[in-house]
């Protein structure tokens, strides 16, 4: 997993990280037009985003999870995933927009969606992160996640990430939402993302995560002691 705290040549650095053409969204409202949005109808047919039903949007998860301002960590995936696990929850979401804010707030049926021991097991590198940096403190509390296509799909095979129709109507806007102090990019697709938009900052920029400071270099994380690759610029 990389580590790249995005700043963007619109973005002024360290005092806001607010493009100019952008102001910050009320997360309620921008959920509510991720929701309905049809944006991803013109990728090419062959990308398998599926709905509940031929009129309804397209199955998809919030643009923020987890803390909705000011967070700490921003981590960024490429897409949700459609499984036989979490169909059910897929369609509970697309019926039911209080289900949808209340995964938001990383919650689901009242359990923690994100955390140790929480429901979705995908995220556990994100928790070891965040438990490292900030031991004690929930998920939700320090940390969000979003993604470059918020629509569901089985897999991730042929998403076109550079050419992202939620990212680019969305991704600065979450960005400028959260205001996150360093943003993970959960993989090389992510990264190149990143790359081919903002470049990947200067080498050797320090970003302290709680009492711990971590130069563009591998570093071990305190709970699984694993080497993970930092690409790191500064935040707000």
């Amino acid at each position: 997993m990389d580590t790249v705290i995005p700043s963007p040549p619109s973005l002024s650095i360290p005092s806001s990280p607010l493009p100019p053409t952008c102001t910050t969204d009320d997360p309620a409202a921008l959920r509510a037009e991720v929701y309905a949005c049809v944006a991803c109808d013109s990728l090419p047919h062959g990308i398998r985003f599926t709905r509940p039903s031929p009129t309804a949007p397209f199955f998809k998860f919030p643009p923020v999870i987890g803390r909705q301002r000011d967070a700490e960590i921003l981590f960024v995936g490429i897409n949700p995933r459609l499984s036989p696990s979490n169909r059910a929850l897929h369609h509970q979401l697309m019926a039911d927009s209080a289900a949808f804010a209340a995964l938001a707030g990383n919650r689901v049926a009242g359990c923690p969606y994100i955390g140790r021991g929480g429901i979705e097991l995908h995220y556990n590198a994100h928790v070891s992160i965040v438990e490292a940096a900030f031991p004690g403190r929930a998920f939700e509390e320090v940390a969000a996640v979003t993604e470059l296509f918020h629509c569901a799909t089985k897999n991730a095979d042929g998403l076109p990430a550079r050419r992202s129709p939620c990212a680019r109507l969305f991704l600065e806007r979450v960005i400028a939402l959260v205001r996150p102090c360093v943003i993970v990019a959960a993989g090389a697709t992510v990264k190149g993302y990143f790359r081919s938009q903002w470049g990947l900052g200067p080498e050797g920029l320090r970003v302290r995560l709680a009492t711990k400071t971590c130069r563009s270099s591998r570093c071990r994380t305190r709970e699984t002691g694993s080497r993970r690759r930092l690409n790191v610029w500064r935040g707000r």
